[in-house]
């Protein structure tokens, strides 16, 4: 758990430095971590070389499972002969969605092989898809003057709620047929929440930090409780 923290971190931080561009239009608080590149590239190296260390300890398959976030992350983030992920149409969405859930399923299967691992890799990248989306609905005035055609930008507001909608309604099939791996409780409340900040968030009545609060953090509310069940 700690490395996954650690990871998350690093290539979150490795983000905002290359992002700076779209970020000062839709985030301009960033506007003051401009001259602290560098502090932000070294804590980024320092918390991947601790995930990685970490790992190593638990498990050495864990690092090649480590290495999927930060590997895409690069493709993700940096313009390779003015090429980027990013850049491309549900791009963003796709990358992120995917290292999230391979590396959030595959960590635990690498310590303990469960079949569990199969139910999370689908169930991880379809709350990734919501939440990058969500975001990118937050975003959307930086990202057409940055010229990157997101989800918002290509379908405008309503088509994208309603796809939204039809994603965390998917998830409802994935609870039931894996809901003697896991506990439906907890997955079904998490089914639910998504509805409530889909609408929340969609009617333009929160404030930019909650995005962070709500959708980013939500797994902490997830933590909590599966150790008050269990």
């Amino acid at each position: 758990m700690t490395s996954f923290c650690l990871v998350t971190l690093s290539v979150y931080s490795l983000n905002i430095v290359t992002d700076f561009e779209e970020d000062a239009i839709n985030k301009p608080d960033y506007k003051k971590l401009q001259n602290k590149k560098m502090l932000i590239i070294f804590f980024s190296f320092i918390s991947y070389i601790s995930a990685l260390i970490i790992g190593a300890f638990v498990n050495l398959k864990s690092i090649l499972v480590l290495l999927i976030p930060f590997i895409t992350g690069l493709f993700y983030s940096i313009k390779i002969r003015g090429f980027r992920l990013k850049n491309l149409f549900i791009g963003k969405n796709l990358t992120v969605s995917i290292s999230w859930a391979l590396e959030a399923s595959l960590l635990p299967y690498v310590i303990k092989a469960s079949k569990v691992a199969v139910f999370l890799i689908f169930f991880i990248f379809i709350k990734g898809m919501i939440n990058t989306i969500l975001f990118d609905l937050r975003d959307v005035e930086g990202d057409e003057k940055a010229g990157i055609e997101t989800i918002p930008v290509k379908l405008g507001e309503r088509k994208t709620l309603w796809l939204l909608l039809i994603l965390n309604t998917s998830i409802l099939p994935l609870i039931i047929l894996a809901r003697n791996l896991v506990n439906p409780l907890i997955f079904f409340t998490i089914f639910l929440y998504g509805y409530a900040y889909i609408t929340y968030f969609y009617s333009h009545q929160a404030h930019k930090s909650l995005y962070g609060l709500l959708i980013d953090d939500e797994w902490i509310l997830w933590m909590v409780m599966m150790k008050i069940i269990y």
